[in-house]
Formats: C-alpha cells, sequence, structure tokens
C-alpha cells in the first residue's frame, strides 16, 4: 500500500477506541465515509438494497445469511476514505499508477471491517472486485472466490453502471445488463465470464421482474436467450477456466476427475459431498451427483 494510503488508514484505525464493540466501530466509519464521500456511502447502500432483494431469488439464503450480507454491502467501499479524492472523484481514465492505488480500497476496508467482523462482512470487504474468470484484484478464480463476494461484485458492478456519479450517467438495466452479459472472449472486457454464471442469471430474472420498463425489445430478447442457456455454456470459449468444475441450472457445483465426483456443492457453496472425507451418506431425497 502506498505510503499515503497506509498513513491515513493508521490515522483511522487509532481513532477507533479498542474497546469498542464491531457495530460501534462500523457505525462510526460509515458515518465517517458519509462526511466524506456521500456518493460512495449512498453506493454502498444502493447495493446493500440490491443484495437483499436479489438473494430473496436464491432459496439457499436464510434471513440471517441475508441480513449479514446486507451489513456486508453497506461497509465493503469502507477503504476508499484511504484513497485520494481527486482520484475517486476523476472523470476520465485513471492512470495505471491511480489504478494501482485505487485497487488498494479492497484490503484497506478489509483492514478497517476489523478482526471481530464475521467472515462474510471480510471476505466481501477484500474479495469483491474479484473476477470469476480470474481477472481481478488478487486474482482468484471460479469456485475459490467466496460465494457472497461473487454476489458483491454483480450488486457492486450493477450498480456502478446504472447509477449516475459526478463524472457520467447512469445506465438504463437494461444497458447495464446487456454489459455484464455479454459474450467476450477477451478475458480482459467485462462480460458474462466476469461473473458466476448461476448467479448472474438469477440477477438478471431479477431485476427484469422488477425493472422491466427500463429493457429494450432488442434488450429483452438477447437476456432471455441468456438466461435459458445452461451456465457452462459461458466457458465454450475456455474450458480450462472452470478447472474440473461443472455448474448446473440448479446453481449445485461438481468438481469432476477421470475417477468421477470429487466434490458436490450446493447453491449456497456448502459442501454436500467431499470424496476425500467419504462422510457423506445420501439423503432419500437423492444425492444430486445424477444431475
Amino acid at each position: 500500500m502506498k505510503m499515503a494510503a497506509q498513513k491515513r488508514l493508521d490515522v483511522l484505525c487509532k481513532a477507533m477506541p479498542t474497546e469498542w464493540c464491531l457495530a460501534e466501530r462500523l457505525d462510526y466509519l460509515r458515518r465517517y465515509l458519509k462526511s466524506q464521500h456521500e456518493e460512495t456511502f449512498h453506493h454502498s447502500n444502493r447495493t446493500a438494497d440490491l443484495a437483499f432483494h436479489f438473494t430473496h431469488y436464491l432459496p439457499e439464503f436464510n434471513q440471517h445469511r441475508r441480513e449479514e450480507l446486507v451489513m456486508a454491502m453497506r461497509c465493503h467501499d469502507l477503504g476508499k476514505l484511504v484513497i485520494n479524492r481527486s482520484i475517486l472523484d476523476a472523470n476520465r481514465r485513471l492512470t495505471d499508477q491511480e489504478m494501482v492505488q485505487t485497487r488498494e480500497h479492497t484490503t484497506a476496508s478489509f483492514v478497517l471491517v476489523g478482526p471481530h467482523a464475521s467472515d462474510m462482512v471480510k471476505n466481501v470487504a477484500k474479495y469483491h472486485h474479484e473476477a470469476y474468470n480470474g481477472m481481478g484484484y488478487f486474482g482468484l478464480k471460479g469456485e475459490d472466490i467466496p460465494f457472497e463476494a461473487r454476489i458483491a461484485a454483480v450488486c457492486d458492478v450493477f450498480d456502478a453502471l446504472s447509477s449516475e456519479r459526478t463524472y457520467k450517467r447512469g445506465m438504463t438495466a437494461g444497458q447495464a445488463l446487456s454489459i455484464m452479459t455479454a459474450d467476450k472472449e477477451d478475458s480482459r472486457a467485462m462480460g458474462r465470464r466476469t461473473f458466476d454464471p448461476y448467479l448472474m442469471r438469477a440477477f438478471s430474472r431479477y431485476i427484469v421482474a422488477c425493472r422491466e420498463k427500463e429493457f429494450t425489445v432488442q434488450e429483452r430478447e438477447s437476456l432471455d436467450a441468456y438466461i435459458q442457456s445452461q451456465p457452462m455454456e459461458d466457458f465454450k470459449h475456455d474450458l480450462s477456466l472452470n478447472r474440473g468444475w461443472s455448474v448446473h441450472e440448479s446453481g449445485q457445483r461438481t468438481l469432476h476427475d477421470d475417477k468421477g465426483v470429487v466434490k458436490l456443492l450446493s447453491r449456497g457453496g456448502s459442501v454436500v459431498y467431499d470424496r476425500s472425507k467419504r462422510d457423506y451418506e445420501p439423503s432419500s431425497k437423492g444425492s444430486g451427483l445424477e444431475r
């Protein structure tokens, strides 16, 4: 981290009494963020609202996990407090050096939420700029990215594209999703391989349901075709990306090798079957391995 950013981070950390509980710490930081960069504060609130409503479309999310994710989204950009405001408000393409500085906000967010924050809050803070194809800030790829961080990435990018900023006009929902679901072979360009294929389809369904009037006929037809396609079609240009993983339409994920199924994950990312542990007993409802 650059010296100036590290100094701001140290000052912020020292300003918070060690006896504060987690709620006091996060409340202080959020109020300070609002006073220093209101645009980022409102962006955080909007992404939290998106995550709250979107996860109602994910059966694996109960109310407790949903509330925890909302808190994580409200705090995911706290690290921007250490980034120079002239960079945050720049109405031009950032230089390579400025991009390096901007990327430091994820590490700063992780530090600021503190050691007593839940794993979900810390994972969202640090990894919300990871890309499913491995082109994110830390280079995590696919199933190595925490599930909640993959949700955060979808909500974060959608709001960034669809909301008005000091330096740009906001896109319609149709325009934003057209970019996010574009079939780009260039891994460096944003497109459907940037995001978890199951979550991106589920999120698209949610946005269509609540913001239908923001789509042209062509945008809607293209998005419907994407939603109805199989998740693994996203990897047709690069089969090495999934590294043996199959993502099912239901959201389940299966890892295969030449001997068969190695691991099965639920829609929410929890382990249903792990061959190395051999502690799985099929339920009366079936194992799901046949899908």
